[in-house]
């Protein structure tokens, strides 16, 4: 805090004040040298306070921060007293003694924002009025300034209080990973959002980017930090991507370790640099998960779909057994020979988190006299979703963050299985989660891609492909020779 007492007018009537310590000057006296007060001030004012705090109730100080006030004073001034209190009947002890030279013609006081002879308020009684009175050999001035202890919404956290309104306790507070590749996750941030400026006009803790803290008060403080609570170190973090006395009005966002789990940091405040009065207030965030991997649905793309007979050698990254749901599908060693006759599906594709599945939609044909093609198809079974491989890393497609890496999803059907079901034809699409999602595409809690079409045995033996036809594209398992390869040993 900063009051200034500007220049020196005209010398006083001497005829009239015969000493300079005599009761008169214990008032404010306007003939007298007094501070140049600003348009938003009244004769009992501040009129100058840090960062615009402290000027009526519901614009107080932070108690526990650090306060100067300072005091320039023309030549052949000096100072006589300064005293701090809360009543005029009972002003207590001059402090004169305890006055700080900051500079030639300037005096200064030195003090912490409710501790000593200042009294705060707590959020149950509100703010609580202090005065300051300087006295020099020419003349006395008077101000008053308010001061209360943290509120619960001292720290805001996407628009919430960061603490209990009861007890003051830091409340943990729940935000989501967004982008499963990012090292660090956004949090908006906010401070001392009940806390408004004199005419409650200029603060929009709602929507901070619109008002970017203009003429905010931040309760006299000018400086926070950020660091991880259990180191205890300033400037440290690993849950927390570390702030070290930035301004207050900048700083809107924090970042916090994009993973799951329960984040413990320390918000420290100050009016001054490097000061030693500080304000700290622990605050909770736990990141969770997406409980449903929404917004991003997965991206597919066609690589192959081959019959292998029962007993041809398998090639790299191919299995040699039908996938099983619930079980993670794996390879067979190359030259290994398949268990039964398989369908190998591989598609490419891109996921937003870490639980990629294939999931399988199958249609049967029935004969329909009366339709002109004399069949229409049907769903065959309930939707099944497997565990695929996805170890293979592969150039397409190759979407930005929160996409992850492309790689060739993978799994086998049997296709005894398919035949048994009259399958003709096979929708397959990626999924993101383990929750089936409601059909069709993207209506459920899990989010899928869209469908690839491949055909199933019944499509060949009706002759909509040829024998032994690939259903998925040019091929993208395996080197050399693998689609002719497999080509030679498709199901007819």
């Amino acid at each position: 805090m900063t009051i200034q007492h500007h220049g020196q007018v005209p010398a006083p009537d001497h005829a009239r004040i015969h000493r300079a310590d005599e009761a008169r000057l214990r008032h404010p006296i306007p003939a007298l040298n007094t501070a140049v007060e600003n348009a938003n001030v009244t004769l009992d004012k501040v009129a100058l306070l840090l960062n615009r705090a402290g000027s009526n109730p519901r614009n107080p100080m932070l108690a526990g921060l650090g306060l100067r006030v300072e005091m320039p004073i023309g030549s052949g001034d000096s100072p006589r007293g300064a005293w701090l209190f809360q009543d005029r009947a009972n002003m207590g002890a001059n402090l004169k003694e305890q006055l700080l030279t900051l500079g030639p013609g300037i005096f200064g006081l030195d003090v912490v924002l409710g501790a000593g002879l200042t009294l705060a308020g707590s959020p149950a009684t509100g703010a609580r009025k202090n005065f300051v009175r300087l006295q020099t050999a020419f003349g006395t001035f008077e101000r008053e300034f308010w001061i209360k202890t943290k509120d619960a919404d001292i720290v805001g956290l996407n628009g919430q209080p960061a603490l209990d309104p009861i007890t003051l306790a830091p409340v943990a507070r729940t935000v989501s990973i967004v982008d499963a590749t990012a090292p660090w996750l956004d949090v908006t941030i906010d401070f001392f959002m009940s806390w408004n400026d004199e005419f409650g006009l200029l603060h929009n803790a709602e929507n901070p980017a619109l008002d970017p803290g203009a003429a905010k008060p931040y309760g006299g403080s000018k400086f926070v930090s950020f660091f991880d609570t259990s180191t205890a170190t300033e400037g440290v973090g690993v849950q927390v991507n570390p702030v070290t006395q930035d301004e207050v009005s900048a700083r809107h966002k924090i970042q916090v370790q994009n993973t799951a789990g329960l984040k413990q940091i320390t918000v420290r405040f100050r009016s001054k640099m490097d000061s030693p009065y500080l304000v700290d207030v622990p605050i909770l965030i736990n990141v969770v998960a997406l409980s449903c991997p929404a917004c991003e649905p997965p991206v597919i793309e066609p690589c192959e779909a081959v019959y292998v007979r029962a007993g041809t050698p398998i090639v790299e990254n191919t299995p040699k057994s039908p996938s099983q749901v619930g079980v993670p599908t794996v390879y067979g060693n190359i030259g290994e020979l398949a268990t039964e006759d398989l369908l190998v599906v591989a598609v490419r594709g891109q996921f937003k988190a870490s639980n990629p599945r294939v999931r399988v939609r199958t249609w049967s044909a029935m004969h329909v006299v009366e339709r002109l093609t004399g069949i229409r198809f049907v769903p065959a079974v309930a939707d099944v979703t497997y565990i695929p491989i996805g170890t293979v890393s592969s150039a397409a497609p190759h979407l930005p963050p929160p996409y992850s890496s492309a790689k060739i999803y993978t799994i086998a059907l049997s296709v005894a299985a398919l035949r048994s079901n009259n399958v003709a034809f096979i929708e397959v699409m990626l999924q993101e989660g383990d929750d089936p999602p409601a059909w069709p595409f993207n209506q459920g809690p899990a989010m899928t891609s869209h469908a690839i079409l491949i055909p199933g045995p019944r499509a060949r033996d009706l002759c909509f492909f040829a024998p032994g036809d690939v259903g998925g594209g040019a091929g993208c398992c395996g080197t050399g020779d693998d689609v002719a390869d497999f080509n030679n040993s498709c199901m007819t």
